[in-house]
């Protein structure tokens, strides 16, 4: 499973990149190995032509090859590893296996807005499985406890999002963007964690809220993010409080920590860590 799941990643260009990379370097070692053997035992150098010929030809090339390979090969691994998952019992049990159920709930509940870039994608999954590693721990509150601070830290930002925005001269919207980002992070976190709160059969608050109509509220703060972002003179975020019942000191930490650990080029382990230690908290 594991050596699959590694397989599959190559689906991405940059991960490609990365292993090619590694490629050429161990090619490289491997070639100044063969010259210093070769030396040891007395050959000389004469035949380095013949060395570098071999670790070009008949290893760096053909593995290069294999490697551009799973350009179409691992896209079709990754959806066979994810419609298996799915189906497991013990699907949120292991790392692997949560990134895998992650990045199905992510694709089938989030449409993410123009002004969002792939770092958001890529924060948003790892969020999500950062928090459901740790609601396996006997001191973490439950998923439902996490949703709502999750929700009702949403409803706070982008509230102040667009109190800020109505303050602002019309020459300050890239001020906003940044803000709007983070934000869009965190409500396409949430929209992942009420998809997983549905998957394992589990409520998704400790209020009576409905899903479907916090989920439709996450979209429409996703949309409003969106004019926030690309809208000089941006319209107030006019849609009712949810009145969650988290307590304010609550929201604020989560947010600091969601608003820090975006700040931070991924990976930002650290970051997310705290981040995922802040909104388990019992």
């Amino acid at each position: 499973m594991n050596v699959r799941l590694a397989l599959s990643t190559l689906a991405s260009p940059a991960a490609r990149a990365a292993a090619a990379r590694w490629l050429l370097a161990v090619c490289a070692f491997g070639y100044v190995l063969t010259l210093t053997i070769m030396v040891a035992l007395g050959g000389g150098t004469q035949r380095w032509f013949f060395a570098l010929l071999a670790w070009g030809l008949f290893v760096y090339v053909p593995l290069r090859i294999l490697l551009e390979a799973f350009q179409t090969i691992a896209p079709a691994l990754r959806r066979t590893l994810v419609d298996q998952s799915s189906h497991r019992a013990d699907r949120y049990d292991t790392r692997p296996t949560i990134e895998l159920m992650v990045e199905t709930l992510y694709e089938g509940s989030v449409t993410m807005p123009r002004i969002a870039t792939p770092v958001q994608g890529v924060r948003t999954r790892a969020g999500a499985v950062a928090i459901l590693l740790r609601l396996r721990r006997q001191d973490s509150a439950p998923l439902a406890v996490v949703l709502t601070r999750c929700l009702a830290t949403v409803d706070v930002w982008v509230r102040d999002l667009g109190t800020a925005a109505g303050r602002e001269a019309s020459g300050n919207i890239q001020i906003r963007w940044a803000g709007v980002r983070a934000v869009i992070g965190l409500a396409a976190l949430t929209k992942v964690l009420i998809a997983a709160a549905a998957d394992r059969g589990e409520p998704p608050f400790v209020t009576t809220l409905d899903p479907q109509l916090a989920n439709e509220y996450l979209d429409a703060c996703l949309d409003y993010c969106d004019d926030l972002a690309l809208q000089v003179e941006a319209l107030p975020w006019t849609a009712p409080a949810l009145d969650l019942e988290v307590p304010a000191g609550t929201v604020t930490a989560v947010r600091e920590r969601w608003r820090e650990y975006c700040n931070i080029e991924p990976p930002a382990v650290e970051a997310r860590r705290a981040f995922a230690e802040t909104v388990t908290a019992r």
